[in-house]
């Protein structure tokens, strides 16, 4: 499974966290956090939400996923869960040349490879400070 986003640690269970219309929401898939007070967005859907206060939130962070690959780290572009093929994209014009990438917007270079050949890491970055300072 590839994390990419926000997430809020809440009663020490990880959650998707996301700013809608001024508020601050949790989602999860999981229904027994219906006791917990989460709602369902649409009706068969199977995600729930519930809206929450920053303060209220254990630990807030946006999860990055990278690949290292021959020596360089490359961004987590996308996944596609049925050929199993992981898109991969950085802005190093070294790693364009040595990796064989493609051109990919401006100044951007892409390549995909099998799921089983990338080893996947996760930089975690704190969103306490960036919502402070920001306010979202």
């Amino acid at each position: 499974m590839i994390r990419k986003g926000r997430f809020g640690k809440w009663k020490n269970k990880e959650y998707e966290l996301f700013f809608y219309q001024g508020k601050y929401f949790l989602r999860t898939n999981d229904i027994q956090d219906k006791d917990l007070g989460f709602t369902p967005i649409e009706e068969g859907k199977g995600q729930l939400v519930k809206e929450t206060a920053i303060r209220d939130l254990e630990d807030a962070y946006e999860i990055v996923p990278y690949a290292m690959v021959e020596g360089h780290r490359l961004n987590v572009e996308g996944f596609d869960f049925e050929t199993k093929i992981v898109a991969l994209t950085s802005n190093n014009p070294y790693a364009k040349e040595k990796l064989g990438m493609r051109p990919y917007g401006r100044h951007e270079y892409i390549i995909e490879l099998p799921f089983d050949r990338v080893q996947l890491e996760e930089e975690k970055v704190s969103l306490f400070d960036a919502i402070i300072r920001t306010g979202h």
